[in-house]
């Protein structure tokens, strides 16, 4: 209790002393005589009653400013609260920028010459084009490439020439990439005179890709270009979007992706 607290509390009480501290002048001489007698008894008083407006007036604990901040005029529901807030944060992703693995059917990779995987279509004797829908598509791999029954295998005569390359794009982020010629009839999902056409993960519809959420291993994106009537192909993987350019479809193997064609024939 403050002294300001105090005082208030005693205020209404201070006239039991008034008549004893300041007696008027014509009080009578017997009542003065008392006067120690008087003082003695009221000023006990005083502090008898200040003592029980003390205990009175003591402050309790706080419980209900603790229930308050919660929400709730329970204390015990503050703790069950909490303890859902907690069950709900376990169960967070806390690693929002890592995404599914894709299946490895849908899956390209470009590590070195002879360790690679391409999309081709799934079935046999198909024209590029006319592979692009849902299902219509696959992952073949070099022998040391494949890493699935998921997966087709390529021979190893499959490329007739061919040069792989890393290095750095626009923005001097990361590529990897596979120029040159191809054999296509090694392969017999292929059309030798099919005029060919291109595969890739971020164009189509919502940029999604061709085939539908197809990934490349290591990279963010990637585009293919598959032409067997020029016994070419490319394919590039690339960290930086613009380094795989997606709307150029028609051009050709070295209009999208710079690099060594061999003048394949």
């Amino acid at each position: 209790m403050t002294y300001k607290s105090f005082q208030l509390l005693i205020a209404p009480h201070l006239h039991l002393l008034q008549p004893t501290l300041h007696p008027p002048n014509n009080h009578p001489a017997h009542l003065l005589e008392q006067r120690p007698k008087m003082y003695t008894s009221r000023l006990y008083t005083l502090i008898t009653l200040s003592l029980a407006l003390l205990a009175t007036a003591s402050p309790q604990r706080p419980h209900a400013h603790v229930a308050k901040k919660s929400g709730s005029s329970h204390p015990g529901q503050k703790a069950h609260s909490a303890h859902k807030v907690l069950a709900h944060t376990s169960k967070k992703n806390t690693h929002p920028h890592l995404k599914a693995r894709a299946a490895f059917d849908n899956t390209v990779k470009v590590f070195s010459e002879d360790h690679y995987c391409l999309i081709l279509p799934r079935e046999p004797h198909t024209n590029i084009g006319d592979s692009e829908y849902p299902g219509g598509m696959q992952s073949y791999c070099s022998a040391s490439g494949r890493d699935n029954d998921l997966q087709g295998s390529l021979p190893d005569n499959f490329w007739s020439n061919v040069e792989y390359k890393k290095g750095h794009g626009l923005t001097g982020r990361k590529y990897a990439q596979l120029t040159g010629c191809i054999r296509p009839e090694t392969v017999d999902r292929l059309n030798s005179n099919d005029g060919g056409g291109q595969y890739d993960s971020s164009g189509g519809e919502g940029g999604r890709g061709n085939p539908r959420d197809s990934v490349c291993a290591g990279y963010n994106h990637y585009v293919e270009i598959i032409e067997p009537s020029e016994r070419r192909a490319c394919i590039r993987c690339c960290e930086e979007f613009d380094d795989c350019p997606v709307d150029r479809d028609t051009a050709g193997c070295p209009n999208v992706i710079d690099g060594n064609y061999f003048n394949c024939a």
